[in-house]
């Protein structure tokens, strides 16, 4: 294997030594090839057990990865003791025809399962702290630290601080700056807290400390504008401004934007000018108008080709604005040094480290700069114990995570194997870096890729191929699209279609369905807006998938030779992929109005839902047990019942309504009693006995989930009750805490939904969540939908490069500078802007490669679609083609496009409906070339009006047609291997008994979506945090 191909790895193979980076494209079996690696090193290279270290990403892939590695050496040792090769690819690249060397394999296998406990796997920031616990001595490691994953306590009680201590020393003016331009505020502080402790290695830009610089700066930036506009200068600009208009220079927009104002607003910064002081002019009101004369805000007002206007002005006021703006920045920057600073403090008071701490404390003591004897024992100490290391999950990585391992590990004495696949790195928002990828991917000495695809059928590979043609699919040509093979013989799908298929329904492996305004009760063919496209995709959906439950589809046994009957699709069968988790409550919502049973699996934290508002309402009933209002205002949540019928029956003193009033203030004070005697969770146990919450709720729509959220969430607060020895008030501003934290916030996985239900239900979760798992028909009807940046007051920092005229992604700073405010800033959040867009490409290659069998993906004329990852697979990264001519003859247009009507609109209507029309043909085209010389891998229909369509599942014990049958019994055979399964999966699971068994060891990639451990503590940004 040469140093610089992708070669398709070979398991048979002889190991090198030294870096080797391996691309598991998805549904590859990646986990396969990590056991089956590792099981080369225990078996044929002969390393003990604890020699080796894997290296993942999440505690639950830690334990996956120990059964299946354990797993695969039992089998290894079952082959070795026979006499024929196995079968499987893992076991045959261990297996040799030589009777010695099969014996000593043999024995080394027994050794590695009798000595299996002595096996390192671990997170990246479990092994750091392994490392530094056991080699304090070597890597000067602080012993006896405890863990805290989160640090929201402290940036509320910072922010809380900073507010107070900035507040009371200021006077009115400059208050107004910080809390107008600075971000003082509880949101923004909160952000730039985050940031500021997420990386506290991060450099600031500006530095903290530089504000007395910037001040003098904006002071001779002061003076200069001040003299431009003395003598002839007010003069001179008001007259290039006349001209401007005149000569259509600048646009005259009306009342925003016209000569009017302009002159207005020069009188007025005039004015300020001359009063204000030179000292405060870096913080002093400036007029409200005055910003229409940046030349940055005239150059938005000039017509292509329109000459700038020119004068000494125009140049000093952008450098008085910009000496502003960096003056802002610094102010922000000794904020967020003073976050840090109040960080490290309280983390030595109190004796605890974050998970980043583990990973920065580990890298500190490998850098160069470190005490190169202590550096060099530490190496030589970890480097020692561990000859080879296996690393999982690589392109989620970081350049703290990178420099670790390859310090240790990086050697030619070593074997390194890093395993991840570029194409689906997608938690940029939590500290993963595609950049530290691609670096390493340039240094490893040698480079392989898995080629075979062992979870989708040959047609649906085929089918979505053409969508990531081009030069650069996910942005980048660092990142190309890998084409594999399936690894199922059958060359069709596995999908049995029925003998009368509906019309309504195309059953293709890959089914595009086209959506425009008339879907909304819109003109046809015209562009359908977000907001209203959302919802009506949903009722869609909802639609498809009852019509695809009653289709009479089946699904045909993996092993095309078997003889085993199909299975009828169920809700089971079905996920829906979405981008957002408002998405996916709004989708679970048509789907139960369909009456087909959904499930939300979704990576957010209980106390952002609707149970912990109710609990918070509750806990404040409790703690004020003489306030009526606090009674009234958790007596009508959804948990405890009252309607308006009985709060009317109150108002009016009805007997009835006092007698049911006294009762439920009588049921509120056991509640309480109860709390004091027993705690929190047996006081809302009564509360729900006494008030048939159970009945009430579990009959309700969505009602499994509420009821599951109230237990879950009394669960977590009785926990912190009992771990903290808080009361009533404490427990009440724990949780509004909590609420006001983001769901990427999630530090461990119990705050996590839990399932509401666990039977034969439609999955439905975002693309992120799902990365990892599979299912056997996907949904995925937001794949148009590019979250945007909603307007917002909040002042985010930005982690962008250094230098942002050279963008080298590996030496990066925190951004503190005001949004948009000065040309750094701005060139880092275009790089920015660019890097998300990428991501999205790359979560849209998520969504699509999670079937095995079939995909629906809602296309259509979508307001935003040319700037979505979809758009882009289907029309290409080039610039937006001209609609046709509607008196075009060579255009086949579609069914139901009539250009003669399309001809009698109005003239932007007419437009909109040959885009509209035009994308259709355009799509076709798409679909025929893919579909040429063989069966249809893809189709493109018009979806059906939303009809709202209910669906009503068969009665056990009835056959196809809907008669009486009595069940036949079948006789399968028995599996005589240990499994561990839960009742519900034996019993839900009805067609599970007629499917071959996958292949011993085989990916079937059913590991966690978002890791909720330690990695997830490094998470960012609001937006991000809701798409997960």
């Amino acid at each position: 294997m040469s140093p610089s191909t992708d070669a398709a790895f070979d398991f048979a193979h002889e190991l090198s030594r030294g870096t080797t980076l391996l691309e598991a494209s998805a549904g590859t079996g990646k986990t396969y090839a990590l056991a089956a690696v590792a099981l080369k090193l225990l078996l044929e290279v002969g390393l003990a057990v604890d020699e080796l270290l894997l290296v993942t990403f999440t505690r639950a892939a830690t334990a996956e990865l120990r059964g299946r590695v354990r797993a695969r050496l039992a089998a290894a040792a079952r082959a070795l003791a026979g006499q024929r090769p196995p079968r499987e690819d893992d076991l045959r690249a261990i297996w040799t025809d030589d009777a010695a060397e099969r014996a000593l394999r043999l024995g080394r296998a027994r050794s590695a399962l009798e000595g299996f406990d002595t096996l390192s796997i671990a997170t990246i920031h479990g092994f750091c702290q392994r490392v530094l616990a056991r080699y304090a001595f070597a890597s000067g490691a602080d012993l006896g630290l405890e863990l805290e994953p989160d640090r929201g306590e402290l940036v509320e009680r910072t922010s809380a601080d900073l507010l107070v201590a900035e507040l009371t020393t200021a006077d009115e003016e400059f208050a107004h700056y910080l809390s107008i331009e600075c971000g003082l505020e509880a949101t923004s502080l909160r952000a730039l807290g985050k940031a500021a402790l997420a990386d506290v290695d991060l450099p600031l830009d500006p530095p903290a400390g530089s504000l007395d610089g910037f001040r003098a700066a904006a002071r001779a930036r002061f003076e200069d504008l001040q003299r431009s506009l003395q003598g002839e200068g007010r003069r001179q600009v008001e007259e290039l401004l006349s001209q401007a208009f005149a000569e259509g220079w600048l646009c005259d927009t009306g009342q925003d934007f016209n000569e009017e104002l302009c002159r207005t607003a020069l009188g007025e910064l005039a004015e300020w000018l001359a009063t204000t002081d030179p000292e405060a002019a870096w913080f002093a009101f400036l007029p409200a108008n005055a910003t229409l004369l940046d030349p940055g805000s005239l150059a938005d007002q000039r017509p292509e080709g329109a000459p700038p206007l020119e004068h000494p002005f125009f140049e000093a006021f952008a450098g008085f604005l910009d000496a502003r703006a960096r003056c802002c920045g610094a102010v922000r920057a000794q904020w967020a040094a003073r976050y840090r600073r109040v960080g490290s403090l309280d983390a030595r008071r109190r004796r605890v480290q974050g998970y980043h701490d583990l990973l920065l404390g580990l890298c500190r003591r490998l850098e160069a700069t470190a005490d190169p004897v202590a550096r060099e024992a530490l190496v030589r100490a970890v480097g020692g114990q561990f000859r080879a290391a296996l690393v999982d999950e690589f392109q989620d990585t970081d350049r703290y995570q990178w420099r670790i391992v390859s310090s240790l590990f990086g050697s030619p004495d070593h074997y390194l194997f890093l395993v991840g696949d570029p194409k689906q790195s997608i938690y940029r928002f939590r500290g993963a870096d595609l950049h530290v990828y691609l670096r390493a991917q340039e240094e490893s000495a040698s480079r392989a890729s898995l080629a075979t695809n062992h979870r989708s059928d040959p047609a649906y590979l085929e089918a979505i191929e053409p969508l990531f043609r081009g030069e650069a699919p996910f942005g980048s040509p660092d990142v190309p699209f890998v084409p594999v093979r399936a690894h199922h013989p059958d060359p069709e799908s596995r999908l049995l279609l029925p003998s009368s298929p509906s019309p309504d329904l195309p059953l293709a492996p890959l089914n595009l369905r086209f959506v425009d305004a008339k879907h909304t009760g819109g003109t046809p063919w015209l562009a359908l807006k977000q907001s209203k496209a959302v919802r009506c995709v949903c009722s869609l959906v909802a639609d498809d998938v009852v019509r695809l439950l009653t289709s009479g589809l089946r699904i045909a046994p993996r092993n095309g030779g078997s003889t085993a009957p199909s299975a009828p699709i169920c809700p089971r069968d079905v996920a829906v992929l979405v981008r957002t988790n408002w998405q996916a409550r709004l989708v679970l919502q048509a789907l139960r109005r369909a009456r087909v049973p959904g499930v939300l699996l979704a990576a957010e934290s209980v106390f952002q839902t609707e149970a912990a508002s109710e609990l918070l309402l509750w806990l404040e009933a409790l703690n004020a047990p003489r306030s009526d209002g606090a009674a009234r205002r958790c007596a009508v949540t959804r948990a405890f019942g009252w309607n308006a019928e009985g709060l009317v029956a109150l108002q009016r003193e009805t007997p009835q309504g006092l007698a049911a009033w006294r009762a439920w203030l009588e049921a509120l004070a056991r509640s309480r009693e109860a709390w004091r005697r027993h705690g929190l969770a047996h006081a809302f146990r009564v509360l729900a006995r006494e008030t048939f919450l159970h009945r009430r709720l579990l009959s309700q729509p969505e009602g499994e989930r509420l009821v599951t959220d109230l237990f879950h969430a009394v669960e977590l607060l009785d926990a912190h009750a009992v771990r903290e020895g808080c009361g009533l008030r404490g427990l009440i501003e724990f949780l509004r805490l909590e609420r006001t934290r983001s769901a990427g916030d999630l530090a461990t996985d119990q705050r996590r939904l839990r399932l509401d239900r666990d039977d034969a239900a439609v999955r439905v979760l975002t693309a992120h969540v799902a990365k990892g798992l599979e299912f056997p028909i996907v949904f995925a009807p937001f794949l148009w939908y590019v979250p945007g940046g909603a307007k917002t007051k909040v002042l985010p920092p930005l982690v962008g490069p250094r230098d942002p005229e050279v963008c080298d992604p590996l030496h990066k700073v925190l951004d503190v500078f005001p949004p948009g405010s000065i040309s750094e800033r701005r060139a880092r959040e275009a790089w920015d802007g660019e890097e998300g867009f990428n991501e999205e490409r790359r979560l849209f290659y998520v969504a699509l490669t999670r079937a095995r069998h079939a995909a629906y993906v809602y296309a259509g004329n979508f307001e935003g679609l040319r700037g979505s990852p979809l758009g882009c697979a289907l029309e290409g990264d080039e610039a937006p083609p001209e609609p046709f001519s509607a008196d075009d003859p060579s255009v086949s247009w579609p069914e139901g496009f009539d250009p003669e009507k399309a001809a009698a609109l109005s003239e932007k209507d007419r437009g909109g409906a040959l885009e509209g029309a035009s994308a259709f043909v355009r799509w076709q085209a798409l679909v025929e070339a893919t579909n040429a010389d063989k069966s249809p891998r893809m189709s493109l229909t018009r979806a059906p009006l939303p009809e709202r369509k209910t669906w009503a599942p068969a009665a056990p014990g009835t056959s196809e047609d809907g008669e009486a049958a009595v069940r036949r019994f079948e006789r399968t055979e028995f599996q005589r291997g240990w499994r561990r399964a839960s009742f519900s999966s034996l019993k839900g699971e009805e067609h599970a008994r007629f499917l071959e068994p996958e292949p011993e060891g085989r990916e079937t990639e059913l590991e966690e979506g978002i890791p909720a451990d330690a990695s997830e503590a490094a998470s960012s940004s609001g937006d991000e945090a809701e798409a997960q």
